[in-house]
């Protein structure tokens, strides 16, 4: 059985380092430190992209913790 290497599934794409990481991210780092390493290790992501990401981000966070939706 072939193992998937997370680092290859972080550097995959956006979502799926949201769905991998998400809870563990948002449990240590607040949104704008997540979008800031964020930015810097995707480069793909440009400034209109961040509009986007800092509303995925938002929506996720507040999903899996209310607590710190603000």
């Amino acid at each position: 059985m072939i193992q998937m290497d997370p680092k290859w599934l972080l550097k995959k794409s956006f979502s799926s380092f949201v769905l991998l990481k998400i809870d563990f991210i948002s449990d240590f780092l607040n949104l704008s430190t997540i979008l800031r390493k964020y930015h810097r290790f995707f480069g793909f992501i440009n400034d209109s992209g961040n509009l986007s990401a800092i509303r995925l981000f938002s929506t996720k966070i507040a999903q899996h913790h209310p607590a710190q939706a603000q």
